[in-house]
């Protein structure tokens, strides 16, 4: 956020990111929002600092619109995405996803808001740099998904990242103070603003340029294009994701290298930077792939077919006393219709075996 208006790429690119931060309750997601706040409101960057709620999509626009370079910390981000999935109770809200798609993509140029009755309502604003970072437990991000949202480009521009199984703690946590260094490399780019006028202001800027070396650019180029050829041969929701790999892999390479080249105006990314940049993107748009397999579903079938298969997968072997307490929910008739699916399909497998006493039933993964 710091950079945003103010570095950019050969091509346009910036560095405004959607970051997701998805960890188990009770696993510390809050720190991260804490230390971006100490960071910002010790180098002089609080305009940056944005709500951490967000009531409705007119409000991202009034907060950009104040302050074009803006870091929108939301917290259960995961109950928005749920928010989002149904227009009629919530219009208000159901517009947000939308908002974030064209801001997201229009870093390097004028964005133009809704068209009210009073133009005076109307936003026009100059490259606007909105950076979202979103924490949530992993659960109510995922299966807050549509197959809309994967296909409308909204989960393609987003950064998920998600802890493990979090161990409890084990001694009391030590403060520790961000290091002079840093604080430094951040006061350059919240002062650098402030000393170029109007660079920021509402009425455009003045980026600096970081070029790619040789190297790098080659390196850049054969990624964007290995996507284009992967990209004709998948399906649209596969597709729809890999859409967005290269446009991160850039934003990613950028930020890398400001981040090794650090108080100084000529920076240049380099190979390594690009080849960090593709291992993140990659590997993190195989994982919403993976997570869309699991929880994402055109109907409410399919999405509780899909939760006993996740049940049975990381929980597995368990009986069908087990499988029956944790759905409750369904039908037994309809329950034991979607384990016979899942077996049908060789999804799933099941043993009978002795205890002694009653033979009970237990489901695996084949």
């Amino acid at each position: 956020v710091i950079t945003g208006r103010k570095l950019e790429d050969p091509y346009g690119c910036r560095t405004n990111l959607y970051v997701l931060g998805m960890a188990p309750s009770g696993a510390g997601k809050e720190h991260a929002r804490k230390v971006n706040k100490v960071l910002l409101s010790s180098t002089g960057g609080d305009d940056h600092y944005g709500p951490e709620r967000v009531g409705s999509h007119a409000g991202i626009v009034t907060q950009i619109a104040e302050h074009p370079s803006k870091l929108f910390q939301l917290d259960e981000i995961g109950r928005l995405f749920q928010t989002l999935k149904n227009p009629v109770k919530a219009p208000h809200l159901y517009n947000i996803a939308s908002v974030l798609m064209q801001l997201y993509s229009s870093s390097d140029t004028v964005w133009i808001s809704d068209a009210y009755a009073d133009a005076s309502k109307t936003k026009s604003i100059q490259e606007p740099h909105a950076v979202i970072y979103g924490t949530t437990v992993p659960d109510s991000f995922w299966n807050s998904l549509t197959a809309e949202n994967v296909t409308d480009g909204l989960i393609g521009r987003l950064l998920p990242f998600e802890a493990g199984r979090v161990m409890p703690r084990t001694n009391l946590p030590q403060r520790a103070m961000p290091s002079q260094k840093l604080m430094d490399d951040i006061k350059f780019w919240v002062g650098y603003g402030a000393q170029q006028g109007n660079l920021t202001s509402t009425h455009g800027s003045q980026p600096i340029v970081a070029n790619y070396d040789a190297a790098a650019d080659s390196r850049l180029q054969k990624h964007i294009n290995d996507i284009a050829s992967k990209m004709q041969t998948e399906e649209e929701s596969v597709a729809s994701l890999w859409a967005r790999a290269g446009e991160k892999t850039s934003k990613l390479a950028l930020i890398f290298a400001a981040s090794r080249m650090t108080q100084t105006l000529t920076i240049t990314i380099e190979k390594q930077d690009v080849d960090r940049a593709i291992s993140l993107s990659n590997y993190l748009t195989r994982i919403v792939l993976s997570k869309i397999e699991r929880h994402v579903s055109d109907t409410q079938h399919e999405a509780e077919v899909k939760e006993v298969r996740a049940f049975i997968y990381e929980s597995g072997p368990v009986s069908r006393t087990q499988i029956n307490r944790k759905f409750r929910k369904l039908d037994s008739k309809k329950l034991q219709a979607i384990l016979e699916q899942l077996h049908g399909t060789e999804e799933v497998t099941y043993q009978m075996v002795d205890t002694g006493g009653r033979v009970k039933t237990v489901y695996m993964k084949l």
